[in-house]
């Protein structure tokens, strides 16, 4: 992996056998003054109350874990679910069945529990998202709420990659 750290953008280029990955994107930082585009504004303030320290690798690990896949891009999805000090990842087919992982709270992994949560992401979304934030950091930081969009943090030394999904909403 190789990243171009500029004044006005960020480059980053991952290699392997098979492919070539290139990202540029602007180079935002806390000082500036003036910013113009406001949903970047508006992303910066959403700060769900309830957060998951781990690995992208544990994440990617356990979705992989998951077995009741369902074909179809577009229903498939993976419940986030927090319950007191436990994090689980919810496979839920309600003709196949369901799969459960979870992430208790000890050393490395640390869960700052405030309330109950449940939010549902597409799974593709997932299994693509985590292994390109672990090629970035081995440290990932989930902020969640109910219902509410999920932001995902990778931090190092000198970056911070921040990114916010939206919950699937289903009428049930």
């Amino acid at each position: 992996m190789q990243i171009d750290i500029q004044k006005d953008s960020i480059k980053a280029e991952i290699k392997n056998e098979k492919s070539i990955r290139k990202y540029e994107f602007p180079n935002l930082t806390d000082t500036e003054e003036e910013k113009t585009d406001k949903s970047i504004d508006k992303a910066l303030k959403l700060n769900p109350k309830n957060e998951i320290h781990t690995s992208p690798e544990w994440i990617n690990e356990q979705v992989e874990n998951l077995i009741f896949k369902d074909n179809d891009k577009n229903m498939h999805k993976v419940i986030f679910n927090l319950k007191e000090k436990v994090f689980a990842l919810i496979d839920d087919n309600k003709t196949k069945g369901t799969s459960i992982v979870s992430l208790l709270s000890f050393d490395e992994y640390k869960i700052k529990f405030v309330n109950e949560c449940k939010v549902k992401i597409n799974y593709f979304l997932i299994k693509d998202l985590i292994p390109l934030l672990r090629s970035f950091s081995d440290k990932i930081m989930i902020k969640m709420d109910s219902d509410y969009p999920i932001k995902f943090m990778c931090y190092e030394n000198m970056y911070k990659i921040m990114i916010i999904v939206a919950p699937l909403i289903e009428n049930e």
